[in-house]
């Protein structure tokens, strides 16, 4: 991955994209952290869900943020455990 952040920044570079750091090595790419922000909107139908509601079924095995159908396959905390602490 973090070849892949190198080339993208390249790349970026190459069509005049004025980015406000400079190109790192890969040597100072030690690891990668990732924010998910979610609006907690309503939901356009009655029964329907919240943003936060459906991502929620995604990210966790169990319905948690009121969430109302967890994902068919596996969650993203069975792969990775629990997202929302370091």
């Amino acid at each position: 991955m973090k070849n892949e952040i190198i080339e993208i920044i390249k790349s970026q570079q190459y069509l005049g994209i004025d980015l406000p750091f400079e190109l790192p090595e890969a040597s100072s790419l030690i690891s990668a952290e990732f924010y998910f922000i979610v609006l907690n909107n309503n939901p356009e139908k009655e029964n329907g869900s919240t943003p936060k509601q459906t991502i929620a079924g995604y990210f966790f095995k169990n319905k948690r943020w009121c969430c109302k159908k967890l994902t068919g396959k596996y969650s993203v905390e069975e792969s990775f455990k629990d997202i929302t602490k370091k």
